[in-house]
């Protein structure tokens, strides 16, 4: 029962940081600043932001990594101070929304979260993925206590991914320390809150944008696409929480180019900045993903470029002090080092380009023949928008759809093994194809989706 009751505690204080969070961030109560039910998604995903920066910093500092006797005190001094007065308080009318927009968005959030708890309970860490990218990072942090170099730069396993950050296995070893005990079921079910979050605040925000019955198809779509609510998210890996995130910070950025002219960006920057920093803090892609997403929000939010570049840069620096200990200790990026970039590598593998684009069709999430459909669809979708008025949704949309794939393209060419003429570059290229292709790419893809409703 101590564990139990130890968990439920964990979880609450992250609900209650990532709210004080946002409050001391726009100096207004989230749930009036972004309606109830987005507040509620966005206090966890804040949490789980501030979680992730703050184990990294201490960790890289070369303090206890553990809940005690640093974390959890901070994060509660964070949730206090989001209860109190606040002397830079703003004006605080609620958010104009709708009721049965954010019904079917807490609905929908709350069955998904509910089903995929219910399934993964009793799952154990069975995938070599799960183990040796993030699991193992978790439980050195929960069980050893500290950012051990010997497990996170010299392993000897010497695993591909060791510049992967720590946001996913903060959270993991945070609700161990809880626990008073490693438990994989608690990390099920933060995956499973991550995903009814995403869910909450995507058919928020799309109601807000377009309406309840747009809200309610496109929630339809997104959750229709196979890998949400596959296997998939049942693996305790960083794939489905980095989508969460980056594909809630392009949500965020619609909505703040969709406001008046004239209008100030209000709360919006605050939510895109805790969205960007838990995307590149989750997954490597997350920062391509979040780069393209806050460049493109840049370049046309005119009258609001500040805010935007403001939310970029505090999710960058959130992830400075990951990013300074991998050149500290000469931690190799898989993609980006001096053997794929080389030019004769390069020069071997650039044929490759046309296979992997057919791969990537093939394989797209929700299938080929579905993507095909939602790019047709999209075109007399994007005349109507264009025509209402709203271009810069239809750019900002096209862009991140485009560039996040162009980014998934141009990783799998440059770690191609080598050129056709060894026998085996195909299916080693084939097999990383075959088992990435269908989580990786969940960012654009569910983009496009919900572009046309």
């Amino acid at each position: 029962m101590s564990d139990l009751l130890g968990t439920a505690a964990g979880f609450a204080l992250l609900l209650l940081a990532g709210h004080g969070l946002l409050r001391l961030a726009t100096g207004r109560r989230p749930h009036r600043a972004y309606g109830p039910v987005a507040a509620a998604g966005l206090s966890w995903f804040a949490g789980v932001a501030a979680l992730g920066t703050l184990t990294t910093l201490v960790g890289v500092l070369g303090g206890p990594t553990r809940p005690l006797p640093v974390l959890a005190p901070v994060l509660a001094a964070v949730a206090v101070a989001g209860l109190l007065p606040l002397p830079w308080a703003r004006p605080d009318e609620p958010l104009p929304g709708s009721r049965r927009g954010d019904a079917i968005a807490a609905g929908a959030g709350a069955l998904a979260a509910a089903w995929i708890a219910l399934l993964g309970a009793r799952i154990p860490v069975a995938s070599n993925d799960e183990y040796a990218l993030w699991m193992l990072k978790a439980r050195a942090l929960s069980q050893l206590g500290e950012l051990d170099p010997r497990v996170f730069t010299d392993t000897g396993a010497g695993y591909q991914h060791l510049t992967y950050p720590l946001f996913v296995p903060s959270l993991v070893g945070w609700l161990d320390g809880w626990a008073g005990r490693p438990t994989d079921a608690a990390a099920h079910l933060a995956v499973a809150v991550t995903v009814g979050a995403l869910l909450a605040v995507a058919g928020a925000l799309l109601a807000r944008l377009a309406g309840p019955a747009a809200a309610a198809a496109g929630l339809l779509v997104v959750v229709s696409i196979p890998t949400l609510l596959s296997r998939q998210s049942l693996l305790l890996m960083a794939d489905v929480p980095m989508f969460a995130f980056a594909f809630c910070l392009a949500l965020v950025l619609v909505v703040l180019l969709a406001l008046p002219a004239g209008v100030p960006a209000g709360p919006w920057p605050a939510a895109a900045a805790v969205l960007g920093a838990g995307a590149i803090g989750a997954k490597a892609e997350g920062l391509a993903f979040a780069g393209i997403a806050f460049a493109a929000a840049l370049l046309l939010a005119t009258g609001r470029r500040r805010a935007v570049l403001v939310a970029g840069l505090a999710a960058g620096l959130a992830n400075l002090p990951w990013q300074l200990y991998g050149r500290q200790h000469h931690l190799r990026n898989w993609v980006l080092n001096e053997d794929t970039l080389s030019a004769d590598h390069l020069r071997d593998v650039l044929p490759w380009t046309g296979h992997v684009l057919r791969g990537m069709a093939e394989r797209w999430p929700g299938g080929s023949g579905a993507g095909l459909l939602l790019v047709l669809a999209a075109v007399p979708a994007a005349v109507l928008a264009v025509r209402a008025g709203r271009w810069r949704l239809v750019v900002f949309a096209a862009a991140v759809v485009l560039l996040d794939s162009a980014v998934l393209l141009g990783q799998y060419v440059v770690t191609a093994y080598g050129p056709a003429s060894d026998p085996r570059s195909l299916p080693l290229l084939d097999s990383q194809l075959e088992v990435t292709v269908f989580r990786v790419a969940l960012v654009p893809a569910a983009l496009l989706a919900v572009s046309v409703p």
